[in-house]
């Protein structure tokens, strides 16, 4: 490379500053993607923080982490229903984090539910209670009837028996 290439190259990247360094390709930074942090330099997102200003919105700085302000453990079962309070904001589903007292996490939806307690539980809505888990059945059929009141469709659903 004679100087004078040299000379424009070095000038080009005087001129580009850090762009020269950062990917073409590369998407800006999208605080949703970082919560609970905010984005940081070069469009990456942190992973600690020293002042609110490194959170995303609604969560504060505490002892270098971002926490939600959305609930507390003694909140959670009011504001957060059914689910779990995780460093200060509620899980949307049971994979995330544990159930209220009550409930359980239903596994092949990740939803908490309440607990039965008996076999013609109102909770289970017209399904039987499986009361030695505490769960609602999820099916109806010629071994597993609806609870009283409800007949099993076709399909394996309980429906109140005047609607069949």
């Amino acid at each position: 490379m004679s100087r004078r290439s040299a000379a424009v190259v070095w000038l080009a990247a005087l001129a580009c500053g850090d762009d020269l360094a950062a990917p073409r390709d590369a998407a800006p930074c999208r605080a949703d993607e970082c919560a609970p942090y905010a984005c940081g330099p070069a469009d990456s997102c942190l992973t600690t923080c020293d002042t609110a200003d490194d959170c995303a919105p609604a969560h504060v700085c505490q002892g270098g982490a971002c926490l939600g302000t959305e609930c507390t453990a003694d909140s959670a079962l009011e504001v957060c229903g059914p689910y779990a309070c995780i460093a200060g904001d509620c899980a949307a589903d049971c994979a995330i984090g544990p159930c209220a007292d009550g409930y359980y996490c239903r596994g092949n939806d990740s939803e908490c539910v309440p607990h039965c307690s008996e076999p013609d539980d109102p909770l289970c809505d017209g399904y039987l209670c499986n009361v030695e888990v505490g769960e609602c059945e999820q099916i109806c059929d010629d071994q597993l009837p609806c609870a009283a009141g409800h007949d099993c469709d076709a399909s394996g659903h309980c429906q109140p028996a005047a609607a069949l």
